[in-house]
Protein backbone atom coordinates (compact mmCIF):
# COMPACT_ATOMS: atom_id res chain seq x y z
CA UNK A 1 0.00 0.00 0.00
CA UNK A 2 1.50 2.90 -1.04
CA UNK A 3 -0.91 6.29 0.42
CA UNK A 4 -3.66 6.00 2.91
CA UNK A 5 -6.28 5.87 0.16
CA UNK A 6 -4.89 2.49 -0.75
CA UNK A 7 -5.06 1.63 2.85
CA UNK A 8 -8.85 2.64 3.55
CA UNK A 9 -9.78 1.33 0.44
CA UNK A 10 -7.65 -1.61 -0.62
CA UNK A 11 -10.05 -2.39 -4.11
CA UNK A 12 -8.26 1.18 -5.37
CA UNK A 13 -4.76 -0.52 -5.39
CA UNK A 14 -3.71 -0.79 -8.97
CA UNK A 15 -1.74 -3.61 -9.10
CA UNK A 16 -3.71 -5.74 -6.18
CA UNK A 17 -3.20 -9.29 -6.84
CA UNK A 18 -6.31 -11.18 -7.00
CA UNK A 19 -7.22 -13.64 -4.49
CA UNK A 20 -10.40 -15.53 -4.21
CA UNK A 21 -11.85 -15.80 -0.99
CA UNK A 22 -12.95 -19.72 0.06
CA UNK A 23 -15.67 -19.94 2.44
CA UNK A 24 -15.39 -22.99 4.87
CA UNK A 25 -18.10 -26.26 4.01
CA UNK A 26 -20.87 -26.48 6.36
CA UNK A 27 -18.22 -28.48 8.85
CA UNK A 28 -16.04 -25.17 9.38
CA UNK A 29 -13.47 -26.42 7.46
CA UNK A 30 -11.38 -24.80 4.28
CA UNK A 31 -10.04 -27.79 2.08
CA UNK A 32 -9.86 -29.29 -1.28
CA UNK A 33 -8.90 -25.35 -2.82
CA UNK A 34 -7.64 -24.84 -5.43
CA UNK A 35 -8.39 -28.44 -6.79
CA UNK A 36 -9.94 -31.78 -5.50
CA UNK A 37 -6.87 -32.99 -3.01
CA UNK A 38 -5.13 -30.18 -2.48
CA UNK A 39 -5.56 -27.16 -0.06
CA UNK A 40 -3.18 -24.27 -0.56
CA UNK A 41 -3.98 -21.10 1.02
CA UNK A 42 -3.24 -17.53 2.02
CA UNK A 43 -4.23 -17.22 6.06
CA UNK A 44 -3.99 -13.22 6.92
CA UNK A 45 -3.89 -12.05 10.46
CA UNK A 46 -4.96 -8.38 11.21
CA UNK A 47 -4.10 -6.65 13.46
CA UNK A 48 -0.87 -8.32 13.12
CA UNK A 49 3.25 -8.23 13.40
CA UNK A 50 5.09 -10.56 11.31
CA UNK A 51 6.74 -13.63 13.24
CA UNK A 52 5.56 -12.54 16.50
CA UNK A 53 1.83 -13.66 15.36
CA UNK A 54 3.16 -16.98 16.14
CA UNK A 55 4.74 -17.04 19.35
CA UNK A 56 3.02 -14.38 21.61
CA UNK A 57 0.09 -12.58 22.31
CA UNK A 58 1.30 -8.73 21.37
CA UNK A 59 3.99 -7.75 18.76
CA UNK A 60 5.35 -4.15 19.03
CA UNK A 61 4.77 -2.06 15.66
CA UNK A 62 7.54 -0.08 14.40
CA UNK A 63 6.32 1.10 10.91
CA UNK A 64 3.45 3.08 9.86
CA UNK A 65 0.88 2.49 6.98
CA UNK A 66 1.20 2.98 4.18
CA UNK A 67 3.97 1.27 3.41
CA UNK A 68 6.31 2.51 0.36
CA UNK A 69 9.93 2.82 -0.67
CA UNK A 70 10.18 5.95 1.45
CA UNK A 71 8.61 4.88 4.64
CA UNK A 72 10.60 5.29 7.61
CA UNK A 73 10.11 3.62 10.69
CA UNK A 74 8.67 4.74 13.94
CA UNK A 75 10.07 7.08 16.16
CA UNK A 76 10.67 5.10 19.53
CA UNK A 77 7.97 7.05 20.82
CA UNK A 78 5.64 6.52 18.31
CA UNK A 79 5.83 2.46 18.07
CA UNK A 80 3.12 0.65 19.55
CA UNK A 81 1.24 -2.77 20.41
CA UNK A 82 -1.36 -4.65 18.83
CA UNK A 83 -3.05 -7.65 20.06
CA UNK A 84 -2.25 -11.36 18.29
CA UNK A 85 -3.66 -14.31 17.56
CA UNK A 86 -1.22 -16.78 18.21
CA UNK A 87 -2.94 -19.24 19.83
CA UNK A 88 -5.39 -19.64 16.76
CA UNK A 89 -2.74 -19.34 14.49
CA UNK A 90 -0.82 -22.36 15.93
CA UNK A 91 -3.67 -24.28 15.97
CA UNK A 92 -4.76 -24.18 12.55
CA UNK A 93 -0.98 -24.90 11.23
CA UNK A 94 -0.80 -27.75 13.70
CA UNK A 95 -4.40 -29.11 12.15
CA UNK A 96 -3.48 -28.34 8.74
CA UNK A 97 0.08 -30.63 9.28
CA UNK A 98 -1.26 -33.30 10.96
CA UNK A 99 -4.04 -33.59 8.65
CA UNK A 100 -1.37 -33.79 5.82
CA UNK A 101 0.39 -36.58 7.96
CA UNK A 102 -2.34 -38.44 8.49
CA UNK A 103 -2.94 -38.93 4.88
CA UNK A 104 -6.02 -36.81 4.83
CA UNK A 105 -6.11 -33.81 2.56
CA UNK A 106 -5.09 -30.76 4.76
CA UNK A 107 -7.42 -28.15 6.14
CA UNK A 108 -7.88 -24.74 7.35
CA UNK A 109 -10.00 -23.60 10.11
CA UNK A 110 -10.40 -21.77 13.38
CA UNK A 111 -9.23 -19.01 12.06
CA UNK A 112 -10.83 -15.77 12.17
CA UNK A 113 -10.83 -13.03 9.27
CA UNK A 114 -8.46 -10.24 9.65
CA UNK A 115 -9.45 -6.53 10.93
CA UNK A 116 -8.54 -3.85 9.07
CA UNK A 117 -7.46 -1.90 12.28
CA UNK A 118 -3.82 -1.86 12.18
CA UNK A 119 -3.08 0.09 14.74
CA UNK A 120 -5.27 -2.07 16.81
CA UNK A 121 -7.88 0.95 18.84
CA UNK A 122 -11.22 -0.39 18.10
CA UNK A 123 -11.48 1.99 14.64
CA UNK A 124 -11.29 0.69 11.33
CA UNK A 125 -8.92 2.00 8.49
CA UNK A 126 -10.96 3.26 6.15
CA UNK A 127 -12.37 5.84 8.98
CA UNK A 128 -9.54 6.32 11.65
CA UNK A 129 -7.59 9.63 11.08
CA UNK A 130 -4.24 8.30 11.80
CA UNK A 131 -4.32 4.62 11.46
CA UNK A 132 -0.77 4.13 12.28
CA UNK A 133 -1.46 6.11 15.34
CA UNK A 134 -3.52 4.45 18.44
CA UNK A 135 -4.37 7.46 20.34
CA UNK A 136 -5.71 9.16 17.30
CA UNK A 137 -9.34 7.97 16.09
Amino acid sequence: MRTLAEVRDPTQIPDRLPLPDVNPDSSGLIHDTPMAGVTAVVVQTGPGVHYDNLIQSTGLVSFPIPYNASTAGLDSSQQFTVRLSYVAAQATMTRFFADGFAGMVPNVTGFQPPVRDFDDDGYPDATDADPSNPKVH
